[in-house]
């Protein structure tokens, strides 16, 4: 019998020594996530919450996205997990892909309530999950593959695709409402405001109306391609390009004779964009450190040069990721001195928390943990309607 079950064994894996090799992969359990706690103490910090995720043996998170009040976590077997931020509960769990598909990150449909679905888009399709249950609320097929994740408002879905193509398509049906030609091609998800949608190519910007994409509220050929993700709320325009600059763009008038609100000169090419508060937009620059700069005026207020990734804020303190994800530095909100080191082990996410002061930090094997100070209330999740959320992984966001 144990001579048959060698056999077998070697048969499976000459057979499938690819899927073999992913199967073992997958077996190696990923190290826990640990925090120094003596250091969470001496930064008078805590852990809020603490959350293990119901996976199988083989099962691993493969991506995590925070939008507004959900967590998000995708399992290799396809599962998509929806976590509360504020308490770590799971809300809900569904099935939207098999094992080994691709999913682009998740968006949040712009809504009146703050109830927008959840928008999951694949290679050829885009899926509607109810935000509350996860049921199923619609679908639709793509004409061509997706370049990018999808956006959505009540009524329609709003793409990139790769065949150098920008497309609006009805959430009732799945029919396609209008398609328009790009100059070249681009990954970077479409934008959405009130009755008008920004889509970045490869060449430059175009904003138009959403009802029919030939009414262009404005264009803006440029030398430089913006590089994901951007920010845009309607008001104003946020990204950074392969030139090392940052740019800040007026939303509504797009630049005007050619030049942006202000240009900040990065010292490398950076390789993710801005993320974006009401007062300070944070980018990461290579050789030099995270920045945080002014967001009206594009001056810098500071730089943390151990910081990479800026994961959250409270009013006396701003929570930043190291390059190598092994240390949480704590530094002063309003100069970046770096206050607290706290050692880190086992983190493979750490997402951008735009709103509220809590850092969430999860490992492959499903653990998520939410830390905050040791006198903070109950979270406070602030969230803004009629605006869709696209969640990219950024790492963290005049003219030099």
């Amino acid at each position: 019998m144990r001579y048959a079950t060698i056999l077998f064994a070697a048969a499976w894996i000459a057979v499938s020594p690819a899927a073999a090799a992913d199967r073992l992969a997958r077996t190696v359990v990923p190290p826990p996530l640990r925090l120094d706690s003596d250091a969470l103490s001496r930064a008078d910090l805590r852990v809020h919450w603490r959350l293990p995720l119901p996976l199988r043996w083989t099962e691993q998170i493969e991506h995590v996205w925070l939008l507004d009040e959900h967590l998000y976590a995708l399992s290799s077997r396809g599962t998509l997990f929806a976590i509360r931020a504020d308490s770590g509960l799971v809300r809900w769990q569904t099935s939207v892909a098999q094992p080994g598909d691709f999913v682009f990150p998740l968006t949040h449909a712009a809504s009146d309530n703050a109830r927008g679905a959840v928008v999951v888009t694949g290679p050829s399709t885009v899926l509607l999950l109810d935000r509350a249950t996860g049921d199923r609320d619609g679908q639709v097929r793509l004409s061509a593959p997706a370049a990018a994740s999808a956006v959505a408002d009540s009524s329609h879905v709003f793409v990139t695709l790769c065949n150098q193509q920008f497309a609006m398509y009805r959430r009732s049906d799945g029919a396609e409402v209008w398609r328009m030609a790009s100059d070249r091609s681009t990954a970077i998800a479409p934008q959405w405001a009130p009755d008008r949608v920004l889509f970045v190519g490869g060449g430059g910007l175009l904003l138009c109306r959403q009802a029919d994409a030939r009414k262009k509220v404005w264009t803006e050929a440029m030398d430089c391609a913006p590089i994901a993700p951007v920010f845009f709320d309607g008001k104003d325009l946020f990204f950074v390009a392969d030139d090392r600059r940052v740019y800040s763009i007026d939303g509504a008038s797009g630049p005007v004779d050619g030049k942006a609100q202000w240009r900040h000169r990065l010292n490398g090419v950076p390789t993710e964009g801005p993320v974006v508060l009401d007062d300070l937009v944070f980018q990461h620059s290579p050789g030099e450190g995270l920045l945080a700069l002014d967001r009206a005026l594009g001056a810098l207020r500071w730089c943390s040069e151990a910081g990479r990734r800026f994961l959250a804020r409270d009013d006396a303190s701003a929570y930043l990721m190291t390059a190598d994800d092994d240390r949480l530095l704590v530094v002063d909100a309003a100069d970046g001195r770096t206050r607290h080191a706290i050692a880190a082990s086992g983190v493979r996410f750490a997402p951008a928390n735009v709103r509220s002061d809590a850092v969430l930090l999860v490992n492959r094997a499903g653990e998520v943990v939410c830390v905050r100070r040791r006198d903070a209330g109950p979270i406070q999740i602030k969230i803004k309607v009629k605006e869709p959320v696209v969640a990219e992984p950024p790492a963290p966001p005049s003219e030099g």
